[in-house]
Protein backbone atom coordinates (compact mmCIF):
# COMPACT_ATOMS: atom_id res chain seq x y z
CA UNK A 1 0.00 0.00 0.00
CA UNK A 2 1.12 3.38 -0.66
CA UNK A 3 1.90 5.67 1.96
CA UNK A 4 -0.46 9.11 1.53
CA UNK A 5 2.15 11.86 0.68
CA UNK A 6 0.09 14.46 2.96
CA UNK A 7 0.02 12.12 6.45
CA UNK A 8 2.00 13.10 8.76
CA UNK A 9 4.58 11.19 10.10
CA UNK A 10 4.92 11.09 13.51
CA UNK A 11 8.29 9.53 15.76
CA UNK A 12 8.30 8.15 18.82
CA UNK A 13 9.93 10.57 20.93
CA UNK A 14 13.25 9.95 22.71
CA UNK A 15 13.46 9.68 26.55
CA UNK A 16 15.48 12.59 27.62
CA UNK A 17 17.53 11.64 31.11
CA UNK A 18 17.75 14.79 33.59
CA UNK A 19 20.59 16.52 33.03
CA UNK A 20 23.11 16.52 36.17
CA UNK A 21 22.74 20.30 36.29
CA UNK A 22 19.13 19.95 36.68
CA UNK A 23 19.40 17.54 39.61
CA UNK A 24 22.39 19.30 41.38
CA UNK A 25 19.68 22.25 41.12
CA UNK A 26 17.09 20.71 42.49
CA UNK A 27 18.88 19.44 45.33
CA UNK A 28 20.10 22.99 46.11
CA UNK A 29 16.58 24.67 46.05
CA UNK A 30 15.36 21.28 48.61
CA UNK A 31 18.65 22.27 50.76
CA UNK A 32 17.95 25.93 51.28
CA UNK A 33 13.92 25.22 51.69
CA UNK A 34 15.17 22.65 54.46
CA UNK A 35 17.69 25.09 55.37
CA UNK A 36 15.03 28.30 56.07
CA UNK A 37 12.72 25.94 57.79
CA UNK A 38 15.47 24.98 60.01
CA UNK A 39 16.27 27.92 60.90
CA UNK A 40 12.50 29.40 61.25
CA UNK A 41 11.97 26.57 63.64
CA UNK A 42 14.90 27.29 65.70
CA UNK A 43 14.21 30.83 65.69
CA UNK A 44 10.47 30.16 66.77
CA UNK A 45 12.18 27.62 69.68
CA UNK A 46 14.63 30.83 70.91
CA UNK A 47 11.41 33.14 70.62
CA UNK A 48 9.03 30.50 72.58
CA UNK A 49 12.21 30.17 75.24
CA UNK A 50 12.83 34.15 75.89
CA UNK A 51 9.09 34.43 76.46
CA UNK A 52 8.92 31.27 79.05
CA UNK A 53 11.61 32.74 81.19
CA UNK A 54 10.16 36.28 81.20
CA UNK A 55 6.70 34.80 81.85
CA UNK A 56 8.13 32.94 84.40
CA UNK A 57 10.06 36.27 86.27
CA UNK A 58 6.29 37.96 85.95
CA UNK A 59 3.96 34.80 87.22
CA UNK A 60 6.49 34.34 90.52
CA UNK A 61 5.68 38.55 91.05
CA UNK A 62 9.76 39.31 90.24
CA UNK A 63 8.66 41.95 88.80
CA UNK A 64 12.26 44.26 88.28
CA UNK A 65 13.38 41.09 86.26
CA UNK A 66 10.53 40.89 84.29
CA UNK A 67 10.40 43.87 82.99
CA UNK A 68 14.01 44.00 81.89
CA UNK A 69 13.30 40.41 80.40
CA UNK A 70 10.26 41.73 78.41
CA UNK A 71 12.07 44.68 77.27
CA UNK A 72 14.46 42.62 75.74
CA UNK A 73 11.63 40.18 74.71
CA UNK A 74 10.04 43.07 72.81
CA UNK A 75 13.08 44.63 71.36
CA UNK A 76 13.95 40.92 69.81
CA UNK A 77 10.44 40.10 68.61
CA UNK A 78 8.15 42.93 67.85
CA UNK A 79 5.93 40.88 65.83
CA UNK A 80 5.77 37.42 66.94
CA UNK A 81 2.91 35.54 68.34
CA UNK A 82 4.07 36.05 71.97
CA UNK A 83 4.06 39.96 71.51
CA UNK A 84 0.81 40.88 72.98
CA UNK A 85 0.81 38.56 75.77
CA UNK A 86 4.19 40.04 76.48
CA UNK A 87 3.10 43.55 76.08
CA UNK A 88 0.29 42.48 79.03
CA UNK A 89 2.84 41.35 81.40
CA UNK A 90 5.52 44.02 80.95
CA UNK A 91 2.51 46.57 81.48
CA UNK A 92 1.06 44.65 84.41
CA UNK A 93 5.34 44.07 86.00
CA UNK A 94 5.90 48.16 85.31
CA UNK A 95 2.14 49.57 86.68
CA UNK A 96 2.78 46.36 89.96
CA UNK A 97 6.40 48.81 90.37
CA UNK A 98 4.14 51.76 90.21
CA UNK A 99 5.61 53.23 86.68
CA UNK A 100 2.15 54.17 85.88
CA UNK A 101 3.32 56.47 82.98
CA UNK A 102 5.47 53.88 81.23
CA UNK A 103 2.35 51.19 81.45
CA UNK A 104 0.04 53.85 79.67
CA UNK A 105 1.38 53.43 76.25
CA UNK A 106 1.18 49.82 76.61
CA UNK A 107 -2.50 49.64 77.82
CA UNK A 108 -3.34 51.85 74.97
CA UNK A 109 -1.70 49.25 72.14
CA UNK A 110 -2.85 46.37 73.64
CA UNK A 111 -6.98 48.21 73.33
CA UNK A 112 -6.18 48.41 69.67
CA UNK A 113 -4.55 45.23 69.76
CA UNK A 114 -7.33 42.99 67.31
CA UNK A 115 -5.40 39.74 68.69
CA UNK A 116 -5.70 39.95 71.97
CA UNK A 117 -8.49 37.85 73.93
CA UNK A 118 -11.64 39.77 75.31
CA UNK A 119 -10.71 38.72 78.93
CA UNK A 120 -7.20 40.44 78.46
CA UNK A 121 -8.50 43.49 76.90
CA UNK A 122 -10.96 44.41 79.91
CA UNK A 123 -8.02 43.97 82.44
CA UNK A 124 -6.47 46.62 79.90
CA UNK A 125 -9.15 48.68 79.94
CA UNK A 126 -9.55 48.00 83.61
CA UNK A 127 -5.70 48.86 84.13
CA UNK A 128 -5.66 51.91 81.76
CA UNK A 129 -8.08 53.63 83.91
CA UNK A 130 -5.88 53.22 87.13
CA UNK A 131 -3.51 54.57 85.19
CA UNK A 132 -5.33 57.56 84.25
CA UNK A 133 -6.51 58.21 87.88
CA UNK A 134 -2.45 57.91 88.56
CA UNK A 135 -1.99 60.57 86.12
CA UNK A 136 -5.12 63.05 87.48
CA UNK A 137 -6.99 62.44 84.05
CA UNK A 138 -10.35 61.69 85.72
CA UNK A 139 -12.53 61.75 82.68
CA UNK A 140 -10.14 59.30 80.51
CA UNK A 141 -9.97 56.99 83.50
CA UNK A 142 -14.20 57.25 83.50
CA UNK A 143 -14.08 56.49 80.00
CA UNK A 144 -11.47 53.30 80.39
CA UNK A 145 -13.62 51.61 83.28
CA UNK A 146 -16.76 52.31 81.39
CA UNK A 147 -15.30 49.86 78.85
CA UNK A 148 -13.85 47.93 81.04
CA UNK A 149 -18.05 47.50 82.46
CA UNK A 150 -18.63 45.42 78.91
CA UNK A 151 -16.02 42.88 79.28
CA UNK A 152 -16.48 39.14 80.06
CA UNK A 153 -15.43 39.20 83.67
CA UNK A 154 -18.55 39.83 86.09
CA UNK A 155 -15.46 40.27 88.58
CA UNK A 156 -13.77 43.00 86.63
CA UNK A 157 -16.99 44.49 85.54
CA UNK A 158 -18.13 45.11 89.20
CA UNK A 159 -15.05 46.57 89.80
CA UNK A 160 -14.98 49.05 87.34
CA UNK A 161 -18.52 49.91 87.56
CA UNK A 162 -17.25 50.68 91.44
CA UNK A 163 -14.75 52.82 90.41
CA UNK A 164 -16.83 54.85 88.30
CA UNK A 165 -18.92 55.19 90.99
CA UNK A 166 -16.14 56.55 93.63
CA UNK A 167 -14.46 58.84 91.26
CA UNK A 168 -18.00 60.53 90.58
CA UNK A 169 -18.57 60.30 94.41
CA UNK A 170 -15.64 62.46 94.74
CA UNK A 171 -16.39 64.93 92.41
CA UNK A 172 -19.69 65.06 94.05
CA UNK A 173 -21.77 63.99 91.33
CA UNK A 174 -24.09 61.97 93.73
CA UNK A 175 -26.75 61.34 91.23
CA UNK A 176 -24.53 59.69 88.70
CA UNK A 177 -22.64 57.90 91.63
CA UNK A 178 -25.38 56.63 92.78
CA UNK A 179 -26.47 55.01 89.44
CA UNK A 180 -23.05 53.55 89.39
CA UNK A 181 -23.69 52.20 92.74
CA UNK A 182 -26.91 50.62 91.42
CA UNK A 183 -25.57 48.60 88.70
CA UNK A 184 -23.25 47.17 91.19
CA UNK A 185 -25.39 46.33 93.63
CA UNK A 186 -28.33 45.24 91.17
CA UNK A 187 -26.13 42.96 88.58
CA UNK A 188 -23.29 41.74 90.91
CA UNK A 189 -24.89 40.94 94.21
CA UNK A 190 -22.75 38.28 95.57
CA UNK A 191 -19.53 40.51 95.15
CA UNK A 192 -17.29 42.21 97.65
CA UNK A 193 -18.21 45.37 95.29
CA UNK A 194 -21.77 45.45 95.66
CA UNK A 195 -21.02 45.09 99.56
CA UNK A 196 -19.35 48.15 99.26
CA UNK A 197 -21.43 50.11 96.73
CA UNK A 198 -24.46 49.18 99.39
CA UNK A 199 -22.55 50.90 101.56
CA UNK A 200 -22.08 53.70 100.08
CA UNK A 201 -25.91 53.82 99.02
CA UNK A 202 -27.02 53.65 102.19
CA UNK A 203 -25.30 57.27 103.18
CA UNK A 204 -26.28 59.08 100.42
CA UNK A 205 -29.53 57.28 98.81
CA UNK A 206 -32.03 58.53 102.27
CA UNK A 207 -31.20 61.65 102.46
CA UNK A 208 -31.48 62.96 98.87
CA UNK A 209 -34.55 60.83 98.13
CA UNK A 210 -36.23 62.96 101.25
CA UNK A 211 -34.92 66.45 99.77
CA UNK A 212 -36.08 65.25 96.46
CA UNK A 213 -39.77 64.54 97.76
CA UNK A 214 -40.32 67.99 100.17
CA UNK A 215 -42.13 70.65 100.23
CA UNK A 216 -40.72 74.26 101.38
CA UNK A 217 -42.03 75.42 104.27
CA UNK A 218 -41.00 78.63 106.31
CA UNK A 219 -40.55 78.88 109.77
CA UNK A 220 -43.28 81.33 111.76
CA UNK A 221 -43.00 82.37 115.13
CA UNK A 222 -44.02 79.45 117.72
CA UNK A 223 -42.91 76.66 115.41
CA UNK A 224 -40.81 74.10 117.06
CA UNK A 225 -39.64 71.10 114.93
CA UNK A 226 -41.73 68.53 116.63
CA UNK A 227 -44.91 70.68 115.73
CA UNK A 228 -44.28 71.25 111.84
CA UNK A 229 -43.35 67.26 111.55
CA UNK A 230 -46.95 66.62 112.97
CA UNK A 231 -48.94 68.91 111.35
CA UNK A 232 -46.76 68.35 107.66
CA UNK A 233 -47.57 64.23 108.47
CA UNK A 234 -43.64 64.17 108.48
CA UNK A 235 -41.45 63.27 111.20
CA UNK A 236 -38.37 65.19 113.56
CA UNK A 237 -35.73 62.74 111.83
CA UNK A 238 -36.90 63.30 108.57
CA UNK A 239 -37.07 66.85 108.40
CA UNK A 240 -33.47 66.82 109.96
CA UNK A 241 -32.07 64.53 107.65
CA UNK A 242 -34.04 66.87 104.67
CA UNK A 243 -32.06 69.35 105.94
CA UNK A 244 -29.18 68.68 107.29
CA UNK A 245 -29.39 69.49 110.52
CA UNK A 246 -27.97 68.82 114.14
CA UNK A 247 -29.91 70.14 115.93
CA UNK A 248 -33.94 71.05 116.09
CA UNK A 249 -33.41 74.27 117.14
CA UNK A 250 -35.12 76.86 114.54
CA UNK A 251 -35.32 80.67 113.86
CA UNK A 252 -38.58 82.64 112.32
CA UNK A 253 -37.80 83.03 108.62
CA UNK A 254 -36.37 79.90 108.25
CA UNK A 255 -37.10 77.72 104.86
CA UNK A 256 -37.60 73.99 105.44
CA UNK A 257 -37.68 71.39 103.03
CA UNK A 258 -40.61 69.20 104.72
CA UNK A 259 -40.22 65.31 103.34
CA UNK A 260 -43.50 63.96 101.77
CA UNK A 261 -42.79 60.39 101.93
CA UNK A 262 -44.69 56.92 102.89
CA UNK A 263 -42.14 54.35 104.84
CA UNK A 264 -42.46 50.68 105.11
CA UNK A 265 -39.62 48.51 106.63
CA UNK A 266 -39.71 44.90 104.75
CA UNK A 267 -38.08 42.19 107.32
CA UNK A 268 -36.10 38.86 105.62
CA UNK A 269 -35.03 36.92 108.70
CA UNK A 270 -33.28 34.89 106.60
CA UNK A 271 -31.04 37.39 104.98
CA UNK A 272 -31.00 39.04 108.65
CA UNK A 273 -31.69 42.05 106.83
CA UNK A 274 -34.03 44.77 107.18
CA UNK A 275 -34.87 46.93 104.20
CA UNK A 276 -36.71 50.79 104.96
CA UNK A 277 -38.23 51.61 101.48
CA UNK A 278 -40.37 54.14 99.82
CA UNK A 279 -43.33 52.12 97.98
CA UNK A 280 -41.54 49.10 96.28
CA UNK A 281 -37.98 50.87 96.41
CA UNK A 282 -35.29 50.24 99.14
CA UNK A 283 -33.86 53.75 100.63
CA UNK A 284 -31.34 51.83 103.26
CA UNK A 285 -30.56 48.38 104.88
CA UNK A 286 -29.81 47.68 108.10
CA UNK A 287 -28.33 44.58 109.54
CA UNK A 288 -30.31 42.80 112.40
CA UNK A 289 -30.54 39.91 114.78
CA UNK A 290 -33.32 37.86 114.47
CA UNK A 291 -35.43 34.61 116.94
CA UNK A 292 -33.51 31.84 117.93
CA UNK A 293 -35.14 28.75 116.77
CA UNK A 294 -36.96 28.27 120.12
CA UNK A 295 -38.72 31.77 120.09
CA UNK A 296 -38.34 32.09 116.59
CA UNK A 297 -39.65 35.96 115.45
CA UNK A 298 -43.05 35.69 113.84
CA UNK A 299 -44.19 36.30 110.33
CA UNK A 300 -46.42 38.90 109.18
CA UNK A 301 -47.59 42.08 108.39
CA UNK A 302 -47.12 44.45 111.35
CA UNK A 303 -47.63 48.31 112.12
CA UNK A 304 -45.45 50.21 114.17
CA UNK A 305 -48.16 50.54 117.20
CA UNK A 306 -45.68 52.78 120.32
CA UNK A 307 -42.00 54.26 120.50
CA UNK A 308 -40.32 54.25 123.50
CA UNK A 309 -36.98 56.20 124.21
CA UNK A 310 -34.45 54.42 126.90
CA UNK A 311 -37.09 51.92 127.38
CA UNK A 312 -37.40 49.19 130.67
CA UNK A 313 -37.28 45.69 129.75
CA UNK A 314 -39.47 42.89 131.43
CA UNK A 315 -37.44 39.91 130.53
CA UNK A 316 -39.03 36.28 129.98
CA UNK A 317 -39.57 35.73 133.43
CA UNK A 318 -41.45 38.64 133.95
CA UNK A 319 -38.83 40.67 136.15
CA UNK A 320 -38.86 44.64 135.05
CA UNK A 321 -35.21 45.65 134.36
CA UNK A 322 -34.83 49.34 133.82
CA UNK A 323 -32.96 51.03 131.26
CA UNK A 324 -29.30 51.29 132.00
CA UNK A 325 -29.03 48.06 133.66
CA UNK A 326 -26.38 46.18 131.48
CA UNK A 327 -29.04 43.38 131.82
CA UNK A 328 -31.41 45.21 130.16
CA UNK A 329 -30.91 43.79 126.43
CA UNK A 330 -33.43 46.27 124.86
CA UNK A 331 -30.72 48.84 123.90
CA UNK A 332 -31.45 52.32 123.73
CA UNK A 333 -34.78 52.87 121.60
CA UNK A 334 -38.10 50.30 121.07
CA UNK A 335 -41.05 50.46 118.41
CA UNK A 336 -43.41 47.99 119.41
CA UNK A 337 -45.13 46.35 116.62
CA UNK A 338 -48.35 44.38 116.14
CA UNK A 339 -50.42 42.54 113.61
CA UNK A 340 -54.61 41.69 113.48
CA UNK A 341 -53.20 37.88 114.38
CA UNK A 342 -50.45 39.31 117.10
CA UNK A 343 -51.66 41.66 119.30
CA UNK A 344 -49.47 44.20 121.65
CA UNK A 345 -49.99 41.87 124.18
CA UNK A 346 -47.36 39.56 123.18
CA UNK A 347 -44.65 42.36 123.06
CA UNK A 348 -43.02 42.08 119.93
CA UNK A 349 -40.93 44.89 118.43
CA UNK A 350 -37.92 46.66 116.95
CA UNK A 351 -35.09 47.63 119.44
CA UNK A 352 -31.32 48.22 119.68
CA UNK A 353 -28.86 46.23 121.60
CA UNK A 354 -25.99 45.62 124.32
CA UNK A 355 -24.40 43.06 122.38
CA UNK A 356 -23.42 44.35 118.79
CA UNK A 357 -21.89 41.04 118.42
CA UNK A 358 -25.40 39.13 117.78
CA UNK A 359 -26.10 41.39 114.74
CA UNK A 360 -26.47 39.14 111.53
CA UNK A 361 -27.37 35.83 114.25
CA UNK A 362 -30.59 34.70 115.49
CA UNK A 363 -30.46 34.50 119.06
CA UNK A 364 -33.06 37.08 119.90
CA UNK A 365 -36.38 36.13 122.24
CA UNK A 366 -38.09 37.01 119.42
CA UNK A 367 -37.70 40.52 118.59
CA UNK A 368 -35.44 42.19 115.96
CA UNK A 369 -32.24 43.50 117.35
CA UNK A 370 -31.13 46.41 115.75
CA UNK A 371 -27.34 48.32 116.09
CA UNK A 372 -28.25 51.32 118.73
CA UNK A 373 -27.17 53.61 115.90
CA UNK A 374 -29.38 52.15 113.41
CA UNK A 375 -32.79 51.67 115.89
CA UNK A 376 -32.14 55.53 116.98
CA UNK A 377 -31.93 56.79 113.40
CA UNK A 378 -35.27 54.79 112.43
CA UNK A 379 -37.03 55.85 115.81
CA UNK A 380 -36.81 59.78 114.59
CA UNK A 381 -38.08 58.63 110.84
CA UNK A 382 -40.77 56.33 111.59
CA UNK A 383 -44.04 57.37 112.57
CA UNK A 384 -47.04 55.10 114.17
CA UNK A 385 -48.85 52.98 111.77
CA UNK A 386 -45.57 52.44 109.37
CA UNK A 387 -46.29 48.73 108.15
CA UNK A 388 -43.87 46.54 108.93
CA UNK A 389 -43.41 42.97 106.76
CA UNK A 390 -41.47 40.69 108.17
CA UNK A 391 -40.90 36.98 105.87
CA UNK A 392 -37.99 34.81 105.40
CA UNK A 393 -36.82 37.19 102.51
CA UNK A 394 -37.11 40.72 101.82
CA UNK A 395 -39.27 40.93 98.68
CA UNK A 396 -36.85 41.78 95.87
CA UNK A 397 -36.49 45.33 94.85
CA UNK A 398 -34.11 48.04 93.17
CA UNK A 399 -32.58 51.04 94.99
CA UNK A 400 -34.46 54.71 94.63
CA UNK A 401 -33.11 57.27 92.52
CA UNK A 402 -33.92 60.74 92.80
Amino acid sequence: MMKDPGAITRYPKEKRKPSARILAGLLIVALVVLGGFMLMRRAKAQEKSAFLQAEALYESEQYDAATTALHDFLSRYDQGIYTSQARYYLASSQQALGQHAASLPLWRQLLNDATLEPDYKQQAAYNLGICLERSDDTQGALQSYQEATRGPGSQLSAAAWLRIGELLDEAHQLQKAAASYREVAHRYPETAEAKEAISRLNEITLPNVLKANSERYQVKRGDVLAIIARRQGSSIGQIMLANGLNSPRLSIGDQLLIPKVRFNLDVGLEDRMALLKIGDFIVKTYPICVGHPDTPTPFGDFRIINKLDRPDWRNPEGILIPYGDPANELGSRWLGIASDDIPASRGFGLHGTIDPGSIGQAISHGCLRFYNEDIEQLFELLNVNVPVRIAAHARQAQWHSW
